[in-house]
């Protein structure tokens, strides 16, 4: 599974080749975030369940979750619904990134379709290495280094390509 970099960067390349529009802010209490850190927080959000023990991969990591950001955001910015389905895919680009990732613990996989089918699903391509918990572990620090390095090497310039169509592209208002 990637690390919380890569999630940020698929967060923010997906939002912004969706939404178009990164100098928009969302109000937050107690201020204003760019939607750029929105885009980059959505996308790592869904692994707030690691606080939970037994639970990773389920809740956060389904259909349902991108449904519920999206609605998230609609709620803190009701009238800009080009912002709720950015949102949502920004969300959502942690599934994928999952989906795709190498996962040495069992169960396999995440269960995207979450609460109706509580199958796990993993593709048969793995784009991204597993991510290294033994923190304690010298090889561990090793392996996380190339992790985040190969996938900053891959998203980064998806993240700039975003980047680049969103300033280019008539901005939403």
């Amino acid at each position: 599974m990637p690390s919380p970099i890569g999630h940020a960067l698929a967060g923010i390349a997906v939002g912004t080749l969706i939404g178009r529009d990164t100098r928009a802010r969302v109000a937050l209490w107690p201020g204003q975030l760019s939607i750029l850190v929105v885009f980059a927080l959505l996308g790592i959000v869904p692994d707030i369940d690691l606080l939970a023990s037994g639970s990773h991969r389920q809740a956060t990591h389904s259909l349902l979750g991108m449904v519920f950001a999206g609605g998230a955001i609609a709620c803190v910015a009701p009238r800009r619904p080009w912002l709720w389905g950015a949102s949502a895919a920004s969300y959502g680009s942690h599934l994928l990134l999952d989906w795709l990732g190498g996962d040495p613990v069992a169960p396999s996989g995440l269960m995207v379709f979450w609460p109706w089918d509580h199958s796990y699903y993993q593709s048969t391509l793995t784009w991204f290495y597993p991510v290294c918990r033994e923190y304690w572990l010298r090889d561990c620090w090793i392996s996380l280094t190339w992790t985040i390095g190969y996938e900053v090497l891959l998203l980064s310039p998806v993240a700039l390509c975003g980047l680049v169509v969103a300033r280019w592209w008539p901005g939403h208002s």
